[in-house]
């Protein structure tokens, strides 16, 4: 199972209507949400909700449409005034407007640039018969998707999809490839799990010709072995009860490798499915992710239930885009790569 990326999506109010159509075109690939979506309490200040949005999400798609107007004395023009022209303009500074996106909008996009750095935050650019928002000149070569005005204004399903195809691709590659190794508990988590218990174990598996399961001697050495990592569905899922419970449930039974440093134990399948020997695991080590995202919530500011999922769903995400990752990237997985499945616990 791949994971998929949370997204916010936020805009101006005025634009809400847009930024649904925005969310409900990027949800056909992605875990959306709008920024009106009980991700604000009732009571507190909308900056707090958004410092948690930073926290909680992957991507940040924001909307910029014309909402306001912005008297400018920057000239639009890229010609060249003369010489009486600039020294009239000393002295009497011409002004010009342009259409205008909120400004709470731009600082949300400057907020989430700077948190989740320049190619996780996006801007969708809104057209309107005035033309198209000023953008900031600081934003001029980032990744900016801009609309034209005639699927702003009809919403055509269809054109939209074709129109934001480009956004979709930007976030499935940089999520799938340019991912970078978060500063989270899942990722040492991950990275632990990977070199202490997978490399070893699937290397030891790799070597043998045959293994023993319930008395019965089974031959391995055509590489019919496969070995699935269940990843539990919830963080508080992330036990031993839990483990055996599941697998109790299962026709499998327990296995060790017995090695000089230490006894891995986990799972094997009491049959073989098809021509494969099918070993098992699921990692407990994912705990400590509960343990840390409860303490973290405990606190006024991270506590809404919302938040709480997010955080939850992107430490599980993490872990199992972590072990992808280290799957593909670690040469001492090469051996084995292709052998490991990893699939959602909740669909046993």
């Amino acid at each position: 199972m791949k994971t998929k990326p949370a997204i916010f999506v936020g805009s101006s109010s005025e634009a809400l209507k847009l930024a649904r159509a925005v969310a409900d075109e990027l949800g056909s690939y992605f875990d959306v949400q709008v920024w009106d979506d009980r991700l604000f309490e009732l009571g507190e200040d909308t900056l707090k909700g958004l410092l948690r949005a930073v926290q909680a999400f992957d991507f940040a798609v924001l909307v910029i449409s014309d909402d306001d107007t912005l008297t400018s004395t920057r000239n639009p023009s890229k010609a060249v005034p003369s010489t009486f022209g600039r020294l009239w303009a000393q002295f009497f500074p011409p002004t010009h407007q342009f259409a205008s996106p909120r400004d709470n909008v731009i600082f949300e996009l400057g907020m989430f640039t700077g948190a989740m750095g320049r190619r996780r935050a996006f801007a969708v650019v809104a057209p309107s018969k005035r033309g198209t928002p000023k953008m900031p000149s600081d934003l001029f070569g980032n990744t900016m998707v801009y609309l034209k005005q005639e699927t702003v204004m009809n919403l055509d399903a269809t054109i939209l999809r074709s129109e934001l195809a480009p956004l979709v691709d930007s976030i499935r590659i940089r999520f799938e490839t340019e991912a970078e190794f978060e500063l989270l508990p899942s990722t040492g988590s991950a990275v632990s799990y990977f070199h202490n218990f997978v490399i070893p174990v699937c290397s030891d598996l790799a070597q043998r010709t045959s293994v023993t399961v319930d008395g019965k001697p089974i031959d391995i050495s055509h590489d019919n072995l496969r070995f699935r990592i269940a990843i539990p569905g919830s963080l508080r899922d992330a036990n031993r009860p839990f483990a055996a419970k599941l697998f109790g449930r299962l026709p499998v039974i327990p296995f060790t490798i017995q090695t000089s440093h230490r006894d891995f134990p986990f799972w094997v399948s009491s049959s073989l499915e098809g021509r494969n020997l099918v070993f098992w695991d699921y990692p407990t080590i994912l705990r400590a992710s509960d343990e840390a995202v409860s303490y973290v919530t405990r606190s006024a500011f991270l506590s809404n239930p919302v938040i709480r999922a997010r955080f939850e769903a992107k430490e599980l995400n993490n872990f199992e885009h972590s072990l992808r990752l280290l799957l593909t990237t670690v040469p001492e997985a090469a051996g084995f790569r292709d052998n490991i499945e990893i699939i959602p616990a909740n669909t046993l």
